[in-house]
């Protein structure tokens, strides 16, 4: 149900964007939406309710990844852009090693 969720914001999030050309303005609007859906998860503690929340949150979250590369083919040079894609890949996973390192870390 949670990739259902995805698979829908993805479609409804980018025909939003691309008939009304406010890229930045409906991937805030999402972002900010799946922020409030990670709060919602804190809460939840039925295993119904956690797949809806689920849903939602990858229904908001899925849509930034496409709309990052919108915005990337908009402010780099055409000779440029397969650097600017690789560097923006390279920082991309090279900055998702941490997220295991941060939660597997010993805080005191």
């Amino acid at each position: 149900m949670p990739y259902l969720g995805g698979v829908a914001g993805l479609l409804i999030g980018s025909y939003l964007s691309d008939r009304t050309g406010k890229v930045i303005m409906i991937s805030f609007i999402f972002q900010l939406f799946g922020g409030l859906a990670v709060l919602l998860l804190i809460g939840t503690t039925a295993a119904a309710a956690i797949m809806m929340v689920l849903a939602l949150l990858f229904f908001f979250n899925a849509l930034l990844p496409p709309n990052a590369f919108t915005l990337l083919q908009g402010i780099t040079p055409p000779e440029l852009m397969s650097s600017a894609t690789g560097l923006m890949n390279g920082i991309a996973v090279g900055m998702g090693v941490f997220g295991p390192i941060v939660l597997g870390w010993p805080w005191p």
